[in-house]
């Protein structure tokens, strides 16, 4: 199909504009000052098939646009698109399923239209402990990985907008402070939220078809 420059570029603000949202809504809410003051954090749109990003926040650290995208292919590795339902969250720390550090916590999202995912969005933020043996994890003394904190592989932490409390009840058990842990979650699951608020905005006024 054929879209005019002007259209382009209009798309292309609002996709920007979006994950600027997403990253606004984080930092602002975020219980971990490192998420909300340092701003190591990040948050983006991915595509529904590749996993690789569309954009993402200006404010997000640099790094995450590669990170990210390979955190969004681990899900699509592990979880065919008839498995997933609108609602559904998966989260994933572990450095060898496209992350960095186990402190580094990603949640993405598939945006549902027309009865399938049109898009991904993730966010990352860095979480000050995930139980690791010293205290806010950074162990120069660590042997192997599994001093460095709790790893999670991509699995639904929410089912069809259902939190799954039994996982995260096993979760704050391992980390210190599960308090502010399970603030920083709610503060990274809001702005998923409010990334598919704005893709519904954006498939209203331009289609589906448009977009992609």
């Amino acid at each position: 199909m054929s879209i005019d420059p002007t259209t382009i570029a209009v798309v292309r603000g609002a996709f920007e504009h979006l994950a600027d949202d997403m990253d606004t809504v984080l930092a602002t809410s975020a219980i971990s000052p490192v998420i909300a003051d340092a701003w190591d954090r990040a948050s983006g749109v991915f595509h529904p098939e590749t996993g690789e990003v569309i954009v993402q926040g200006q404010t997000g650290m640099p790094i995450f646009v590669v990170v990210m995208q390979h955190t969004v292919q681990e899900v699509l590795k592990d979880w065919r698109p008839e498995e997933m339902a609108p609602g559904d969250v998966f989260i994933v720390n572990d450095p060898y399923r496209g992350g960095t550090h186990t402190m580094d916590v990603k949640f993405v999202r598939p945006y549902f239209h027309d009865g399938k995912p049109a898009f991904f969005l993730a966010n990352t933020g860095h979480w000050p402990d995930v139980g690791s043996m010293s205290p806010g994890g950074f162990t120069p003394v660590a042997t192997d990985v599994y001093q460095e904190g709790l790893r999670l592989p991509p699995v639904k932490i929410y089912r069809a907008g259902e939190l799954d409390r039994t996982l995260l009840d096993v979760m704050l058990l391992n980390m210190r402070l599960p308090e502010e842990r399970e603030g920083d979650m709610a503060a990274q699951v809001n702005a998923l939220e409010l990334g598919c608020q704005r893709l519904d905005e954006l498939i209203k006024r331009f289609g589906g078809d448009t977009l992609m």
